[in-house]
This record gives C-alpha cells, sequence and structure tokens, in this order.
C-alpha cells in the first residue's frame, strides 16, 4: 500500500513539474484582430519561438489596455507594435526585425490644404503613432480624439472635422464616399512594425531575432508575406 502511494505521489510530482516547465516555455500576448497583417505576423512569430523553444499562447484581451499590460508585465509584450510606443511604454523593448511597415494616411476633403493649415483633425485614441505625428509636427489646430475608425469617418463626411490620421492596412476596406464631396489620400510617413517584448523577457531577444533573420534568409518570411497577399512590403500597402 506504501509503495502503491509513493508511486501515485512520484507520478503526481512528475506530472506538475511537466506542467510548470511548459508554462515556463510560453508567451502570453493579447489575441489579435483577424486581418492578414495580423495573422501574418503570428505566423511568423510562431515559428520563431518554436526555434527557440517556445510557444506563443494568445488571449482576449481589451486593445485599449493591451499596452499597459505589455508594459506592467501581465502580457509578455505586443505581437507588433510601431516605436512610437517606446516613450510612454519604457518597459517594452523591440526585437530588432522589421516585421512588415505601413503607411500613417491624412484623408481630407480635396479642397482643404496640408495638414498644418487644418482646423481639425479626428485621431484615434489608442493608436499612438497618431498622436506623436500631431505632436511632432506642431499641429496649431483642434485635436478631437475619439475611440474607433467610423466614428472619423463620421465626423469627416459630416464635415466637422477637416481631416481624419488613419493607417492604410485599416482603412483600405473602408470607403470615403459622399455624393458631393471630393476626397484624397496623402502618405505622411512610413513606418516600420517591430515585435516587442516586455524587459522580464529580454533573455529571449537575441535568439528570436537570429530566427527571425533565419526564417527570412531562408525564404519563409517571402512565403508568408505572399500567402496574406503582402507582396511588396518595402512600399507596405497592406
Amino acid at each position: 500500500m506504501q509503495s502503491r502511494f509513493s508511486v501515485l505521489f512520484l507520478l503526481t510530482c512528475f506530472m506538475l513539474s511537466t506542467a510548470c516547465f511548459s508554462n515556463q516555455n510560453t508567451l502570453t500576448f493579447n489575441r489579435p484582430d483577424n486581418v492578414p497583417q495580423a495573422n501574418y505576423v503570428l505566423e511568423l512569430l510562431t515559428l520563431a519561438y518554436k526555434d527557440i523553444g517556445y510557444e506563443i499562447h494568445l488571449i482576449d484581451f481589451n486593445p485599449q489596455n493591451a499596452l499597459r499590460a505589455a508594459n506592467n508585465g501581465t502580457l509578455d509584450g505586443q505581437l507588433g507594435r510601431d516605436n512610437s510606443i517606446e516613450v510612454d511604454f519604457p518597459n517594452l523593448l523591440p526585437v530588432n526585425y522589421p516585421l512588415f511597415k505601413f503607411k500613417l494616411i491624412l484623408y481630407k476633403n480635396c479642397q482643404q490644404s496640408i495638414l498644418n493649415r487644418l482646423d481639425n483633425v479626428a485621431i484615434l485614441a489608442d493608436c499612438p503613432i497618431q498622436a506623436q505625428y500631431i505632436k511632432n509636427t506642431q499641429f496649431d489646430g483642434n485635436v478631437i480624439e475619439v475611440k474607433n475608425i467610423s466614428t472619423q469617418l463620421n465626423l469627416l463626411t459630416q464635415e466637422k472635422v477637416k481631416g481624419i490620421l488613419l493607417l492604410d492596412f485599416a482603412s483600405d476596406s473602408l470607403p470615403i464616399q459622399h455624393p458631393d464631396v471630393c476626397y484624397q489620400k496623402e502618405t505622411l510617413r512610413v513606418t516600420p512594425v517591430y515585435h516587442y517584448l516586455n524587459k522580464q523577457n529580454a533573455h529571449l531577444i537575441e535568439g528570436l531575432e537570429a530566427a527571425l533573420n533565419k526564417l527570412h534568409n531562408n525564404g519563409t518570411a517571402y512565403a508568408l508575406k505572399a500567402k496574406y497577399n503582402m507582396y511588396d512590403l518595402s512600399l507596405i500597402h497592406i
């Protein structure tokens, strides 16, 4: 009887230790939107992490709180962000491999002038690069922060703002139409996206960079770009 108990005890300890070891090799990130760019990044990073012996675990998380959670260590990092986050979220460290690039776009009435001469613009409250760009250009007009792209579009088409800032991959499928008004878009800047890790995972960065570069050099990254119709990421129309 005692022998049987000892065997069961040892098996239980083994199972618990295995589970703990498995958890140590898993990193948790918030689940991204189901769009080609996010799916590409997720598949590429999954392969890179597998190469260094880690797995990605996704959880549903409020996108507006994800950056703060990654910065304080509740999440292990962010799958893809641009470097505009680094000032306000110093605990997030970039993995030096550009995953893709995107365009920051200004949509405005065709009769309106350049950004600095507009009376007002609408930006997304949870999009740091939009706020940073406005700040760096010393925009003197009124800046209206909203929660979603639909509100931005409504403000523009109702002529309550003179322009809106959007990311190209988030707006290409949202045509701005009005029977009596002409709209045009202007590329303000092209920005790369990087994978970010909380500083507690800094020891993984070197190996992850090597894994991503290997996937780049052996053609895997290019094949994934083709899979998700992201053929020309140097021009960044994604």
